[in-house]
Parts: C-alpha cells; structure tokens; sequence
C-alpha cells in the first residue's frame, strides 16, 4: 500500500506539473483564481483516471467516476490550501533545472511554492493520485 501510495505521488505530481505548464508558457506563472481553479478540476478528472483501478478493468468505470466526483470536489479545497498556506518563496535557482520554464518566468519576483502554476497543481496532483493510487484494494 505505501509503495502503491509513492507510485501514486509520482504519477500525481507529474501530471500537475504537465497541466501547469501550459498556463505559465501562457504567462500565467501564478495564475488568477479563474485560471487556477478549472486547470484544478481537471487535474482531478486526470488523477481519477491514471491512479487507481483502470476504466477498462472489470467496475473500473464506475470506480473511476466514483474517484473523478471526489477529486473534483476535493481538488479546489487542495489548491485553496496550497494558494493560502504554502507562500514560501520559490527560489528561481530552482527553475533552472527546466529550461523552458526558466525562460518563460524569467526574472520573475514574487512567486511562491503554492501560487505558481506548476508547482501548485503538482501538489494538488500529487495528494489526489497518491490517495487514489492507495485505495486500489486489488493489488
């Protein structure tokens, strides 16, 4: 269950990642609440669907369903927490390692771990498939 959990978190926080970047390469590098929140509820169909049991395995769709509706009421209560809690800065250093997103942010001042796109929606994508990665009873 714990290592099913870390899997979880993985496949979670890549996700988040991948749906963020797409708002910083927009300019959206710490997001507006009506940018934010949507890229949230979809993040959370996303998890509900590469964590946990497959729609294609036997009950998977209903399971799925089951997991989509919970994330997608969980998932804005997430970034809400993210947005308001986690208000360490990010260090630009940090963002180096990823070119393409060093580029796009720039000298960019002010940004913090829960307000920037990426690093908030890979938090939120990480908790949700971690969750759901953990529930799988099968395995």
């Amino acid at each position: 269950m714990l290592l099913r959990f870390a899997v979880g978190l993985v496949k979670g926080c890549i996700a988040g990642a991948l749906l963020g970047y797409p708002l910083v390469a927009q300019g959206l590098a710490m997001p507006p609440a009506v940018a934010a929140y949507p890229a949230a509820l979809a993040l959370a169909v996303v998890s509900a669907v590469i964590a946990g049991t497959k729609p294609w395995e036997p009950a998977g769709r209903i399971q799925v369903m089951i997991k989509g509706v919970i994330g997608v009421v969980l998932a804005p209560l997430l970034l809400l927490l993210a947005r308001t809690l986690l208000t360490i800065p990010l260090p630009l250093a940090a963002l180096r390692i990823f070119p393409p997103v060093a580029r796009l942010v720039g000298d960019a001042h002010g940004l913090t771990v829960g307000g920037f796109a990426m690093t908030s929606l890979a938090l939120v994508g990480a908790v949700l498939a971690g969750l759901f990665d953990a529930d799988d009873r099968r395995r």
